[in-house]
Order: C-alpha cells, then structure tokens, then sequence
C-alpha cells in the first residue's frame, strides 16, 4: 500500500512539472479562502462571479498566459453570461502588472488576482474597484482571509544570503523529487488599513513548481 501511495505521489509531481500554467491554474488555484461567496456561472468561454455590487467575468486571454477579467456592475435580473465586455466597470488584461493574472476573490471592493510572474513563485495583488488602483501585492503562499485580515507565507527571493541565513536541510532532497524549495515568513495584511505585519521568524517548505511562459515575458521577483 505504501509502494502505490508513493507511485500515485510520483506521478502527480511529474504531470504537475508538465503542465502548462492555465492547466495548472485548474489544478492550483481557486479562490482565496475568506473571500465574499459568489454565484458562480460557467459560460463556456469563462465563468462568471456575481456578487451583490459586483459581477466579474474571467476568461482565459486567447493571447496571453492568464485570464482577462472583465468587472460589471451588478444589475437585478441580469444575465452574467450575456454581459457585453464593451461595457465593463473596469478591465484588468491578461498581462498587466507584469504576470499572468488569474482572479481569486473578493471582498466588498477588493478585488484579489492571483499573478504569475514566470519566476519561482506567484504574487498576490489586491486592486480597489472603488478608486480603479492597485492597492497592494506582495510574493506569497497559502492565503487566507479572516475577519478583515489578509493571513500569507510571503515568499522571499530565493538569493544566495537568503539560503545562507534561512536553514533548510531537506532542499536538495525536494528538488531530487521535483519540488521546489521557497523560503517563507509569516505574514498578515489588514483590508482596512493595509498596514502589513511581518513575523522575525523565517523557514523553508516545498511547492510544486509552476511551468510554462518564460520568464523573460514577465517582470521578476
């Protein structure tokens, strides 16, 4: 029993370093924890994500990495699917800010993208539809939201002193079983006040390597 765990763990990490990101995206990512519940709609060509001042509509970009997500205000009665993105509240392409932008929640008028840059990690960018502006990003792993506080791993830059000062002992091993090691501390940002919080205390864990956009397409950690 243990022989074919280990097999069925084998085989996840390998089709996990094949896949292209949009694929990993299905596999990956979702929604923020904590974030605002949501009517979600398929619409063939997107999904569709109504919330009582907002609907957003994400779509994979047919010439990007990521989604373009199209922000309407809601309307009683309307059909998200037959919205007209000539007509939208705000657009966020695939692209800007520099990564691959994937929508990952809500919450009242914080709109939260899940962003790859083609580098090690991802970011996390919080833009405020109220002002249209992008209020916040940082590097980051296993997001949560709870009563108004935005709860991460930020992801420091894998440099040559980070990996000197930060112990971690199983790399070579993770990366032997096609892991990746990224070096984290805690984190919490406030939504109300953006004021950030960092924990002196830094480690080490492994994640599944993001593959396909070069990295030359995007901006760098």
């Amino acid at each position: 029993m243990k022989h074919l765990t280990l097999a069925l763990i084998i085989l996840l990490i390998t089709t996990s370093a094949s896949l292209s990101y949009e694929q990993q995206v299905d596999l990956y990512t979702q929604l923020i924890p904590g974030t605002d519940a949501a009517i979600v709609k398929n619409c063939g060509t997107g999904t569709t994500y109504t919330y009582d001042a907002y609907t957003v509509y994400a779509v994979k970009s047919p010439d990007f990495e990521g989604q373009n997500i199209y922000v309407f205000k809601t309307t009683e009665g309307q059909d998200p699917c037959a919205l007209d993105i000539k007509k939208t509240y705000n657009t966020i392409k695939a692209g800007q800010f520099g990564g691959a932008n994937v929508f990952s929640g809500l919450v009242g008028d914080d709109l939260f993208i899940d962003q790859w840059t083609g580098r090690d990690h991802k970011r996390v960018l919080i833009i405020d539809l109220a002002t249209k502006s992008l209020l916040f990003f940082d590097w980051y792993d296993e997001p949560r939201i709870e009563d108004g506080v935005l709860y991460y791993n930020r992801v420091l830059k894998a440099s040559k002193s980070t990996k000197k000062n930060i112990p971690c002992p199983d790399a070579e091993k993770w990366e032997s079983e096609g892991l990746l090691p990224i070096y984290i501390q805690k984190a919490e940002v406030n939504l109300t006040t953006m004021k950030k919080t960092f924990d002196k205390t830094r480690s080490c864990k492994p994640v599944t390597p993001i593959a396909g956009a070069k990295s030359s397409s995007y901006q760098g950690h």
